[in-house]
């Protein structure tokens, strides 16, 4: 096993690195096999609709975030290399929502030069915004509930220009703080993999004046920082569809075989 010249992993995300449904059923009393008949039953559509059905308090909903948390793949990685693990990810939160709270924590001294950082790169198609306040929130185009303003948001700048510029540029922004930070920072695809975003947006790009913009949009971040090629959502549905959760997240064994995959290329990574 090699040793890693850090002392913690810390790991940044939205569902895919924080674990979603890999325990719900345990604490709600369920069989997986019931939970999905009640969530069909019901015609539940969210995690959080679901625990809102079944009166479950903040504080059972915070216990089953923590226990998703140490079974996702930040968890095996640790493990493997025999490092405790801060798992930060935070359900349905955008990169941008990322990068904010690593460069939050890293001022307040949450993270130290002998932390490794790895971010799960989400879904490009993700807001964040702060508050006249200061507070701050987000959310997933196509997946939140009818509002006046989140209609406003949805068809006033959700067009593929920003939603692809703004995913790049986060992109290029983390992978050259991490070059200021001695590569401590890595990323990988958990939602989607290199090709994503281009599948996404097919038909958009057989327009030249969308392709022009969306090959300079992909050619402004260096790849360098990335640890792998296969997402963890593709590898999921490359195995078996149906065997994924209620709401779609993978089970499991594929936390497992995902990190695995991130293992090898950082055994080999960090031996040259």
């Amino acid at each position: 096993m090699t040793k890693l010249p850090y002392k913690r992993l810390i790991s940044y995300g939205c569902s895919f690195t924080a674990g979603s449904e890999l325990t719900d059923h345990e604490f709600l009393g369920f069989t997986e096999d019931e939970l999905f008949k009640y969530v069909k039953k019901h015609k539940i559509t969210g995690t959080y609709e679901l625990f809102d059905s079944l009166n479950v308090t903040p504080q059972v909903h915070r216990e089953v975030l923590a226990k998703n948390s140490t079974k996702s793949w930040p968890n095996y990685i640790g493990k493997h290399f025999d490092l405790p693990v801060i798992n930060r990810a935070i359900p349905g939160s955008s990169l941008s929502e990322a990068t904010y709270n690593i460069l939050k924590d890293s001022h307040d001294g949450r993270i130290t030069d002998d932390d490794l950082v790895i971010v799960g790169v989400t879904s490009p198609a993700r807001w964040f915004q702060f508050t006249d306040d200061g507070g701050y929130f987000g959310g997933v185009f196509g997946w939140m509930p009818e509002s006046e303003y989140y209609n406003h948001l949805l068809h006033g700048w959700a067009n593929p220009y920003n939603v692809v510029y703004s995913h790049y540029k986060e992109i290029a922004f983390l992978s050259n703080l991490s070059d200021r930070l001695n590569q401590q920072i890595k990323l990988c695809y958990t939602f989607g993999g290199p090709d994503y975003i281009k599948y996404s947006y097919e038909e958009e790009l057989k327009e030249s004046k969308f392709s022009e913009f969306f090959d300079f949009s992909s050619s402004i971040f260096p790849k360098h920082n990335f640890i792998d090629e296969v997402s963890l959502c593709e590898l999921a549905m490359i195995i078996k569809p149906e065997t994924h959760h209620v709401f779609g997240h993978p089970r499991i064994r594929f936390h497992e075989q995902f990190a695995n995959i991130l293992i090898e290329k950082m055994e080999t990574m960090y031996n040259d």
